[in-house]
């Protein structure tokens, strides 16, 4: 069986999370990035890789925060994030983020 090695070993252990991990690791359109619930980075796919610019071996065990502008980092945006998805269950938002080489990305 094959095992996705962009993601932390914590998920590997479950059966039908490896499996799903094995579908979403293939994906090169979109960035899927499985957070725990303090925002640290517990997968990270092929659309991740290449959208942010951080290989999983550089990006897997960071905290989320680093996507974010130091106003949005000022304004708690991803504290604020953390709780609306945990009340919730998920949470979307679109706007401006840091990729890997310091610049602002917008969000179609």
């Amino acid at each position: 069986m094959h095992t996705p090695p962009l993601a932390s070993t914590s998920l590997l252990s479950d059966p039908t999370k490896l499996k799903l991990l094995q579908m979403m690791e293939e994906v090169e359109d979109y960035a899927i990035i499985l957070l725990d619930n303090k925002g640290y980075i517990q997968s990270w796919n092929k659309g991740a890789e290449r959208i942010k610019g951080y290989s999983a071996q550089e990006i897997i065990g960071k905290n989320f925060r680093v996507f974010y502008s130091e106003t949005d980092l000022l304004l708690d945006t991803p504290g604020q994030l953390l709780l609306e998805a945990a009340s919730k269950g998920s949470v979307q938002r679109e706007g401006w983020r840091v990729k890997k080489i310091r610049l602002r990305s917008g969000l179609p």
